[in-house]
């Protein structure tokens, strides 16, 4: 009677599915097809009901109570009593389309779980569908599908309906609420609301629906490659997220998306294919930097990454590259590999006659500059850096041969873990094969004063079972053992992912001596040591020992097998040096009466501090009286706990009506995590015992009114509270009463306010310069490698390459740089060319001004979120902001503030 007619329209699709190459994917798609007359359909006109007075006197209630103040209350005394509650309610949605009071009744349908209510007929469940099928929230359409206990056989054609009318979000919403996942195809409204940037919406279907989830980052990766596969939906109304679907933004797309749903980037073929050539001409650009000691380690890796493919503009794009910066390498090269591309040909001429192919030649390269013996400039720089580096003399290994073990068998493994475990301290290091994908250890060193043992980790994977690996994690995790190394915790991280039973290996802290570390905390000053201009380890040696090393087998290939003789010496000597350093730092620090300043030092190091590290100014107090302004508390708790604790040491969740009140505790130092919109009060049940299975505890729960009630109930006296005061900080204050909370001014933004995260990577203002100086900064790639045919540049590489910048040569296309990690003072590393920090999340630069930039000397960056934080006008605001509800007067300290 609700329904005289049915949509006449519908099933007219007015944006029909595109055909493209996914089309054969539409085998798990559209199982729910969409009935011939939809009972649901909503309709122009619905049937006028005579509300009854009791209706009245509630909808009258419903309009006056905008802020739907004790509303649950208003729902409760409506209902009492009902015998078919669903339909009063029907009714109340009928007459006032109130559609928001839904929330309040699927809360009152669940306090009443032991009253059995009257069955729901079809036509009631159709009339509900149609009233909330265009409805924006997603939290309302959940309490529908609850209330009404909808089914997907009960709304059959719904999500094709929407679509079908170009309401992506709704048929998004619905798919989710009806629990439809991976019953559509991508395109019905993923893609859509990919196009309309609505990534949180589509995000919360793909969640749950492994197969669209992995073909959506396929359809990204080709997407990079052809934008005309954005064609079939340039008639979806507003398409704001169009303009983040180009160029590199949808590579950083694809590889978000990629790691969210766990497809592997080399997996991805056009992606991968522009990560390989990016590695490929970055490393023939660096042939100019490489010693001539390290050239055959050059060559190596060379081989080894070229032969890992077949396709030849791959080579056409390496040797193009290579002939800029050096001819006698490119002909070496292309004889080696049986290839040579038309644009080199004339480099296999009389290199003692000019060719009529100098032009050919940009004006950087060493063609235009030959000596009279027909070199190039950069041949004869290779003399001279021969003749350079003969003058250097390099610390030399005090280990015999056999006195460097290589363990690749389970006997000499044995033997070796014997051996370590009774070491005092052991040196430590790790080597892998640079490339573009995910670094993964190759070998690992442990040295004792007079042996060295080098594990091969490839072959170890595979030969021992996860078991066998714990005499080595025993000797890690040690506390008597003294494991000392230079970035060293980046080898333990590295270390820790080859088996799961290592994983432990990265939680420990302490004990653990990064020379790194020591030497940016000042350890070389303060026992007079001359500044090297020489960077990392082999600074550190020259500074230290009189010499430094020798890094020319750095960048070799340590996947081939056997290890060259120089190969072997290389790592033996990075791990050893690590405790000759150490030893001689301690006995210079005795010898110069400053043994308690080192070890002091050295503890420090070794037991580093969960906060960023203050500076001497920061660590200046300031006499801050209590603001004039502050609201005074109102209401009056009795402690929880009866001893003073410190805001790291409380772990909340926090209902989703306290989200705000979340960051603020974050601001102070609490462990809070907030619900997300439309997630039900209960749900911070879930979160509690997901925390405490983690590890956490006690974990409380901040709730307020009904829904604090409703919980009490599930968790141990106390342990949920719900929170009375109205206003932000007067909540805070009650919070802090309640749990007899003590907060000291150094827990002001020990936690980062927008993710929870508590660790933080320390950066010096000429770091974030460089990253920013880096962002859309671009390695040229020569006009050569796609001269000869533009085409083929698109067919095989797409546009993975940038042709607008302005700063570069007209006949250069730039590209993204490949990785430069650089040390950081807190043992962490940072990719200096595109901000990435070591576990891939990338630092917000974009976010800091300018003329921050230029005038803050150091910076702290989330490790969980990339968030930056420095030291300026907003830090002392927020102190202002937050000494109301500290229970000391905070002082200015060096966490950082954004």
């Amino acid at each position: 009677a609700y329904f005289p007619a049915a949509a006449a329209n519908y099933g007219q699709n007015e944006n029909s599915t595109p055909s493209h190459k996914f089309s054969q994917y539409r085998a798990f798609s559209a199982k729910f097809s969409p009935p011939t007359l939809p009972p649901w359909a909503p309709v122009d006109f619905y049937p006028k009901l005579e509300p009854t007075r009791l209706e009245r006197d509630f909808i009258s209630k419903l309009s006056n109570n905008v802020e739907k103040v004790n509303l649950g209350n208003e729902v409760a005394t409506f209902l009492k009593g009902n015998e078919n509650p669903r339909e009063a309610f029907l009714r109340i949605l009928l007459i006032s389309r109130h559609r928001s009071i839904i929330t309040q009744f699927e809360s009152w349908m669940k306090s009443k779980k032991d009253v059995v209510f009257p069955v729901i007929d079809q036509a009631d469940k159709n009339i509900a569908v149609s009233l909330f099928l265009l409805e924006d929230k997603i939290t309302n359409i959940n309490a529908l599908v609850q209330v009404f206990q909808l089914k997907a056989e009960d709304c059959m054609g719904v999500v094709p309906y929407l679509y079908s009318k170009r309401h992506y979000k709704a048929a998004c919403d619905w798919a989710v609420a009806l629990e439809l996942f991976d019953a559509f195809h991508i395109s019905d409204f993923v893609i859509p609301l990919l196009v309309q940037g609505k990534n949180n919406t589509l995000e919360g279907y793909l969640d749950k629906s492994p197969k669209c989830a992995e073909l959506f980052v396929f359809y990204l990766d080709d997407l990079s490659e052809d934008q005309t596969l954005l064609q079939p939906y340039m008639n979806i109304p507003n398409r704001d997220g169009l303009k983040v679907l180009n160029g590199r933004t949808v590579d950083k797309t694809t590889k978000r998306y990629s790691v969210k749903y766990g497809v592997d980037l080399e997996k991805l073929p056009n992606y991968n294919r522009r990560l390989v050539v990016n590695d490929l001409v970055y490393w023939a650009r660096e042939f100019r930097n490489i010693e001539t000691s390290g050239i055959v380690a050059w060559r190596e890796l060379m081989e080894y990454k070229l032969e890992k493919t077949d396709n030849p503009n791959m080579k056409n794009i390496f040797l193009e590259r290579l002939a800029r910066i050096d001819r006698d390498e490119t002909v070496y090269w292309s004889e080696k590999l049986k290839h040579r591309p038309e644009s080199i040909e004339h480099l296999f001429r009389n290199l003692s006659v000019s060719t009529e192919d100098d032009d050919w030649f940009p004006n950087d390269s060493p063609q235009g500059n030959k000596t009279d013996q027909g070199k190039t400039e950069a041949n004869r720089d290779v003399d001279n850096r021969k003749k350079s580096e003969e003058s250097v003399e390099y610390y030399s290994l005090p280990l015999k041969s056999d006195e460097i073990i290589f363990i690749d068998d389970k006997e000499r493994l044995v033997q070796a873990f014997n051996h370590l475990s009774k070491a005092p301290m052991i040196g430590l290091d790790g080597e892998f094969t640079a490339g573009p994908h995910r670094v993964k250890l190759s070998t690992l060193q442990l040295s004792t004063v007079d042996l060295c043992y080098i594990f091969d980790i490839n072959k170890l994977e595979s030969l021992l079972e996860d078991k066998e690996w714990k005499p080595l994690l025993d000797i890690i995790m040690n506390p008597q053992i003294k494991i000392i190394g230079f970035g060293v915790h980046e080898d333990l991280k590295l270390l820790s992912q080859s088996a799961f039973l290592l994983k432990e290996i990265q939680h420990r802290k302490k004990g653990i001596i990064c020379l790194e570390t020591l030497k940016v905390k000042g350890v070389t000053k303060l026992l007079d040591y001359d500044a090297t201009v020489t960077r990392g380890l082999s600074g550190m040696c020259e500074a230290v020992m009189g010499k430094p090393l020798d890094k020319s087998e750095q960048i070799s290939n340590w996947e081939r097998r056997p290890l060259r003789r120089e190969q072997m010496r290389y790592a033996a000597l990075d791990a050893l040096i690590c405790i000759q350093i150490y030893t001689r730092l301690q006995t210079t620090a005795e010898e110069k009466g400053k043994l308690d300043e080192f070890n002091k030092l050295v503890a420090n190091v070794a037991s580093p501090q969960k906060n960023a590290p203050k500076t001497d100014e920061e660590k200046k107090t300031k006499d801050s009286g209590k603001d004039k302004s502050e609201v005074e508390v109102n209401v009056e708790v009795k402690p929880l706990n009866t001893a003073e604790i410190s805001p790291c040491d409380l772990h909340v969740v926090c209902d989703t009506m306290l989200q705000g009140v979340c960051k603020k505790l974050r601001l102070c130092g609490v462990d809070a995590v907030a619900l997300e919109n439309g997630q039900s009060h209960e749900h911070c049940l879930v979160l509690r015992n997901n925390l405490i299975k983690s590890g956490v505890s006690p974990v409380y729960i901040l709730s307020r009114g009904k829904p604090a009630q409703g919980m009490v109930k599930h968790v141990p006296k106390g342990h949920c509270y719900s929170v009375l005061e109205s206003s932000t900080e007067a909540q805070i204050r009650e919070i802090f009463s309640y749990f007899n909370v003590v907060a000291q001014e150094g827990d002001v933004f020990s936690r980062c306010v927008i993710c929870n995260g508590a660790e933080y990577v320390k950066l010096q203002n000429s770091h974030m310069v460089k990253i920013q100086k880096n962002e859309n900064e671009a390695i040229v790639v020569p006009a050569g490698a796609e001269q000869s045919s533009t085409r083929n540049r698109h067919s095989d590489f797409g546009d993975f390459l940038d042709e607008s910048s302005e700063d570069e040569d007209e006949n250069e296309i730039s590209t993204t740089k490949p990785a430069d990690w650089i040390d950081l003072e807190d043992g962490g590393k940072i990719d200096i060319n595109n901000g990435q920090m070591e576990n891939g999340i990338k630092i917000g630069i974009k976010a800091v001004p300018n003329n921050t930039l230029q005038n803050v000397q150091e910076f702290w960056v989330c490790q969980s979120c990339g968030k930056v934080y420095w030291q300026g006008s907003h830090w002392e605001k927020a102190q202002d902001k937050v000494k109301s509800f500290l229970n000391v007067a905070p002082v200015p300290s060096p966490k950082p503030a954004t």
